[in-house]
């Protein structure tokens, strides 16, 4: 990546005490960087984390949420020969219980560096509160241990996949232990995976697949129908993909489109119209790093011109950009956050 000028956000609470004790209360610093690789992107955000406001950390991660609930979310982790991926959603529930959100949500699959990953399958702020407080540079065993005892620490209402691009380990920390995952797992919702599972015996695949690409296409059709038809209350938004490389973890980008209705006259080439909103049309793209191991997503919404950028390990909610196109988000993003994102352009 060339050297720029990077301007990263650090959080920290505001004046006055009431203010403090509210999340949606910051005061952003900006700062002039200088970086010469996307390396050092995840070093200065392993950095940042170190400022995230140190009061509103202990306030939540003294006071784990007070009874456990029905998850709002479905993580999938798949094992095969050669790579790992992982699956989830981006619905979230509020605190109250008493609405939900589907878009943006949160990011739930979080990259702790090149080598290690993170899912999770909890109250998002409290989750993403543990997970940035995992520990920096620390070996796989460290780190399976810190996050089991976040787990037990919790009363085990937080659950964890945690995987390992270089060993392709994947380990599933729930009800209070760790396990060795050799083939899938999940966390989240039980009626989730289960619907899940009846969609992926049912999945459509072409012929003469190999066992393991087999596996992965019915599974991303089986996830995608979950989210997408919101047969389960539990599981929407937007679907959000990891896989692993030689090289380590990345974000994988993809694009949705919902058509409105349209009439097509038997024999006759017919272009496909998006639509508008009033039309019931809907698309989005997911924009993606290049460079593995950088915990950052945009979402760019065709029909509204509306940008969302999940930076989990940075921000508690991802930042709305209104009236941008596809390039100007990827503009944003690296003026921002010294990332250069791409997925599939729409329109």
């Amino acid at each position: 990546m060339p050297t720029g000028a990077v301007r990263i956000l650090l959080l920290r609470s505001v004046g006055s005490s009431a203010r403090k004790q509210d999340p949606a209360y910051y005061e952003i610093d900006r700062r002039d960087r200088k970086l010469t690789s996307c390396e050092s992107v995840h070093a200065i955000i392993v950095e940042v984390r170190c400022f995230y406001c140190a009061q509103l950390a202990r306030q939540r991660l003294f006071s784990a949420p007070a009874a456990k609930t029905r998850p709002v979310t479905l993580i999938v982790g798949l094992r095969v020969a050669d790579r790992i991926q992982l699956l989830s959603d981006t619905r979230i529930s509020h605190p109250d219980v008493t609405q939900v959100e589907d878009i943006p949500g949160r990011l739930k699959l979080v990259l702790l560096g090149p080598d290690i990953s993170v899912a999770y399958a909890g109250t998002a702020d409290y989750s993403l509160d543990l997970v940035r407080r995992a520990p920096v540079s620390a070996s796989l065993d460290e780190t399976l241990r810190y996050f089991n005892t976040a787990h037990v620490a919790s009363g085990k209402r937080v659950d964890f996949v945690v995987s390992c691009a270089s060993t392709r380990g994947l380990y599933c920390v729930r009800e209070g232990g760790v396990e060795i995952v050799h083939s899938e797992c999940w966390i989240g919702d039980a009626e989730a995976f289960e619907e899940y599972s009846r969609r992926k015996e049912a999945a459509v695949v072409p012929p003469g697949n190999l066992t393991d690409v087999e596996r992965i296409s019915r599974a991303l059709q089986a996830f995608m129908g979950v989210v997408q038809d919101r047969v389960v209350p539990t599981v929407s938004g937007l679907m959000v993909r990891v896989g692993s490389r030689p090289e380590g973890f990345v974000y994988l980008s993809h694009a949705t489109a919902y058509y409105p209705t349209q009439a097509i006259p038997s024999g006759v080439l017919t272009p496909l119209s998006f639509g508008g909103a009033p039309q019931g049309g809907f698309a989005y793209t997911l924009l993606v790093p290049h460079a593995p191991g950088v915990s950052i997503v945009a979402a760019h919404f065709f029909q509204g011109a509306l940008g969302f950028v999940y930076a989990p390990l940075l921000t508690d909610k991802p930042i709305q950009v209104a009236n941008v196109s596809h390039q100007e988000l990827q503009q944003i993003v690296l003026q921002e956050f010294g990332a250069i994102v791409d997925g599939p352009r729409l329109g």
